[in-house]
C-alpha cells in the first residue's frame, strides 16, 4: 500500500479500484435495439434480457417498424459433443457462435424455423442472434437439443452477458450450476 508513497503529495486525493463484476451464469444478454431492420448507425437503447426469447403482437413492440435488435453475450455449453440449435422468428433473424454464422433465417417473412448443428467444446462460448422486424407479429425463440438429444429451451443460467459487454475488466469466471 505504501508502495508509491514517495510519488505522491501527503495531501493527494486516495483512489481505490473498483471491485471487479464477476461474470455469472444467468446475468442474459446484452440486446442492443436499432431505429433500422439492418443494425446500423448507433443503438438507440440497451438492455440486458434473460433469454433472446419473446412474442409479441403489434401494439406491443418496443420501437416503430422497422427496426433490429442485436443480442450478444456468452453461451455456456454444457459437454463437448455435436450441438443442433433450433431459431425460429417473424421476421428475419440469425445466429453465430463464436463469430461463425449457424443459422441464416434473415429477411421479410412469417413466423419460420431454421436449425444449424456444430460441434463444441465444453465451456462458455460468444453468442450474438441478430433479429430484425419490419411490422405485424414480432417472435424470436432460441432452443436446442439437451445432451439427451431432446429439444429443449435454453435455460437463462447458460447464458451471460460476457467479457466484452461489461466495463473495464471482468472478474472471475463462475460456470452455471448443473
Amino acid at each position: 500500500a505504501d508502495l508509491f508513497k514517495d510519488e505522491f503529495p501527503a495531501d493527494a486525493p486516495k483512489v481505490s479500484p473498483k471491485p471487479e463484476l464477476p461474470l455469472v451464469p444467468g446475468q442474459g444478454l446484452l440486446a442492443e435495439y436499432y431505429q433500422n431492420a439492418e443494425w446500423t448507425g448507433k443503438p438507440i437503447m440497451k438492455k440486458i434480457l434473460a433469454e433472446p426469447n419473446f412474442n409479441f403482437q403489434d401494439a406491443q413492440r418496443p420501437l416503430p417498424a422497422p427496426f433490429g435488435i442485436i443480442f450478444s453475450g456468452e453461451i455456456f455449453i454444457p459437454a463437448t459433443q455435436d450441438f443442433t440449435f433450433f431459431l425460429d422468428s417473424d421476421d428475419g433473424s440469425d445466429l453465430a457462435i463464436d463469430g461463425n454464422t449457424l443459422i441464416e433465417n434473415l429477411g421479410r417473412h412469417p413466423e419460420q424455423m431454421r436449425s444449424g448443428s456444430k460441434k463444441l467444446k465444453i465451456g462458455w462460448h460468444k453468442i450474438r442472434i441478430r433479429y430484425n422486424d419490419f411490422g405485424g407479429g414480432m417472435i424470436l425463440r432460441l432452443w436446442w437439443n439437451n445432451l439427451s438429444g431432446f429439444q429443449q429451451g435454453i435455460d437463462a443460467k447458460y447464458f451471460r452477458v460476457g467479457r466484452a459487454n461489461l466495463p473495464a475488466k471482468a472478474g472471475k469466471i463462475i460456470p452455471p450450476e448443473s
